[in-house]
Parts: structure tokens; sequence; C-alpha cells
């Protein structure tokens, strides 16, 4: 098989907060035989002009307006201003590291191929579960809407692997957005109609908690929200929104996610059955929200074989 090209858009801002080498990413990288194109977004140094480095990686400065979204933003722009061509692109952070142990072992040649095979999407995938004890007996987590689309998954954006005709719902999520959270503080009305009371429950809870939540479904840096704290929370809504907005934009952008760590057991059924991977991949794509049955399933055969084997 040829070679694919392959876009990569990094964009950093404290590398050392997460241990996020830059050469380690590269170094995964490297080892799988496909061209890659590094453009580089440090959110650090401010607007910059591009800069081509002795590697031939692309530095440009980001003004972190949106934090990592407008830097993949700025990239897919650079990257259009030049009318270069790729089959795929990879949008990742300096956060990579938080969660490698899930996806190191997919990154390979195969994971490539079948992306572009099927114009496919992929990223580590989470369900919108219940948290309470719900959770250990109804496989059904928790729906959020925006607009006209109800998802109940979300997938992490540290680490995402899109086809090149994709690119622009960076640019789409970062518009949505702006017009979902009221520009000035409004203790009554922070959201718009568009976001469902639920998903505004959830970001409020996550962003802004009570004391007694629990700590493993809060962030880290978690403030109180007030009007003097409020663009702070206005920027960290507008990401979560767009992290939420990437799998229902990318479906209608003519490609949906599958987790990443899933397409391992596509690329063999595909050598096989690769009818049946068609199958697959147009009963996910019909009703994206099966998702999470199909990842529940897999991790439940891994999880056997593992076991068994």
């Amino acid at each position: 098989m040829h070679k694919l090209s392959v876009a990569v858009i990094y964009v950093q801002y404290e590398p050392e907060k997460h241990n996020g080498s830059l050469s380690f990413f590269r170094g995964m990288l490297d080892r799988i035989q496909h061209d890659f194109r590094f453009v580089i977004i440090d959110n650090k140094i401010g607007n910059k002009f591009p800069e081509t480095l002795a590697d031939g990686t692309i530095l440009i400065g980001g003004d972190n307006s949106i934090y990592d979204f407008s830097g993949w933003q700025k990239g897919v722009q650079w990257i259009d201003g030049r009318n270069e061509k790729y089959d795929l692109i990879i949008f990742a952070n300096d956060s990579y590291p938080l969660n490698i142990n899930e996806y190191k072992g997919c990154l390979n040649s195969n994971l490539f191929y079948i992306l572009k095979k099927y114009n496919l999407s992929a990223g580590v995938i989470y369900n919108s579960n219940y948290r309470d004890w719900r959770r250990y007996f109804v496989l059904r987590p928790d729906e959020y809407r925006i607009g006209g689309c109800s998802f109940n998954y979300w997938v992490r954006s540290n680490f995402m692997i899109m086809p090149y005709n994709v690119r622009k719902i960076m640019k789409s999520v970062n518009e949505a957005t702006n017009n979902m959270i009221s520009p000035e503080y409004n203790e009554q009305n922070i959201f718009s109609d568009q976001v469902s009371r639920s998903l505004q429950k959830h970001i409020l809870t996550y962003l802004c908690p009570e004391k007694e939540e629990d700590p493993k479904y809060i962030w880290h840096s978690r403030f109180v929200l007030a009007r003097e704290t409020y663009q702070h929370f206005r920027i960290k809504a507008r990401v979560l929104l767009c992290e939420k907005l990437l799998g229902p934009y990318a479906l209608s952008s003519d490609s949906f996610f599958v987790d990443i760590r899933t397409i391992g057991i596509l690329h063999q059924m595909d050598r096989f059955v690769p009818r049946l991977v068609c199958n697959i991949i147009h009963w996910l794509k019909t009703n994206p929200n099966r998702q999470i049955y199909y990842l529940f399933i897999f991790k439940r055969f891994i999880k056997y074989v593992r076991k068994n084997i």
C-alpha cells in the first residue's frame, strides 16, 4: 500500500504541565509508515508570523482565545492558505499524555488506511453516563442536546484523526458556540435555548461545582461563578461545547467518529468480511448514539479474551 499524507496540527501552551513532550509525540508517529507534516501552534507566544524550523515543522503563534480550538482553527487556515492537500489530519494538544495508554497501542499504519478507506474519524469516545446507581444496571447514558443534535457520547479532543475534508468543522464549532453563551454575565440566562437543560447543568457542575460534588466528575481547576470570573467561565464552557459538537458536526460532514480502540478489530474484519464492516459502519452512521453500545460490547470482548487466552 502507498503511504498516506497526514497533516498534524499540534497545539501547545504548557507542555510541562502534563509532560506533553512534542518530541515524544513525534516519536509515536515516526514509527508509522506514512508521511506526516507538522504544524505547531504555540498559544503562549501570541500571534507570531509562521516560522519554518530546521526539520521542516511550521511554528505559528496562537492567541489562546478558545484554547486548543482556536489554535486548531488557525492551523487549518494556514494549511488552506497554501492549498496543500492531505489524506487525513490529526488534531492534538500537549495534554495527550493524560490518556495515552488508551490509544497509544492503536497507532499503526492500518489505522490510517481504515480511516481513509471508510472516511471515518477516530478518537477516544466516552459516554455521558449516569453518575448514580443506575449506571450499574442500565446501559443508557444521559442524552444531551445542542440545537437539533442529540447525543449520548463525546470525543476526547486531545488526540483525534479525521478525513482531511472534515477539517473545517473546527471553524464551524467555534462559530456555533459563540452564540450559545451570553457575552455578559446574567445569572438567570447564561446559555441560549439551543443548549439543553441537562447539558447546561453538566457544564455548570463540572466547572463550578458545589463542595459536595464528587471530585471524579468535576474539573480540576474549579472556581466560583461570579461576575468577575464569568469571562473565564465563558471560554471554558465554549471549549466544552466545541468538544461536544465534534461528533455531530463530523457526521454532518459525511464522516463520523469511531472509537480509536475499536479500529483494530474493524481492520481484521475488513481483511476477511469487508461487507460486514460496511454494514457495521452503516449501522453506526445511521444512529451514531449506538457507538456507546458497540464500544460496550467491544470492551467486554477484549476483557474476555485477555482473561481466557
